[in-house]
């Protein structure tokens, strides 16, 4: 693997770290529960984050969907969706490491909007962290006498 993507493994997997973290303020028996009706719960935002992830791999490999895996959508329950989503993740990991540097301004469509591997790359944990504040702020609803301070990040 090379440098660069040495350096984005590194911030992805320091993602699944912070959502560990999130986690962690979120009872089982809580799992499905949403803040407002008009909010999702952690489940709902776990199902999308993996669906996304597979979709990025799909087209950072292909260029297309030809690979999303809609499995997830389907699951229920903490287990199963954190299960899926570790398997998801390794995945991923293994689709990228079979980049390599030429790949990184390979273009394809992404929504409508021309990207490249890189641009790719750098939305995925973005988008993931977006979502792990999201849960954070559900544990904060359900905490409410905890310190309203999210933790620390993990270091890389």
């Amino acid at each position: 693997m090379f440098h660069e993507l040495e350096d984005f493994v590194k911030i992805l997997n320091s993602t699944r770290d912070f959502l560990q973290l999130a986690l962690n303020e979120i009872p089982d028996e809580r799992f499905n529960w949403s803040p407002t009706p008009s909010t999702s719960s952690t489940e709902t935002i776990l199902k999308h984050v993996g669906l996304w992830e597979t979709t990025y791999i799909s087209r950072i490999q292909y260029g297309d969907d030809r690979t999303v895996d809609h499995s997830i959508s389907a699951l229920s329950g903490k287990d199963a969706v954190l299960n899926k989503l570790s398997e998801i993740r390794q995945q991923s990991l293994d689709a990228l490491s079979q980049l390599q540097p030429e790949d990184m301004e390979r273009e394809f469509d992404h929504n409508g909007n021309p990207f490249n591997v890189r641009r790719m790359l750098i939305n995925w944990p973005r988008h993931e962290a977006y979502h792990i504040g999201q849960i954070f702020y559900i544990g904060m609803q359900l905490n409410p006498n905890q310190p309203n301070a999210l933790p620390e990040p993990p270091r890389l």
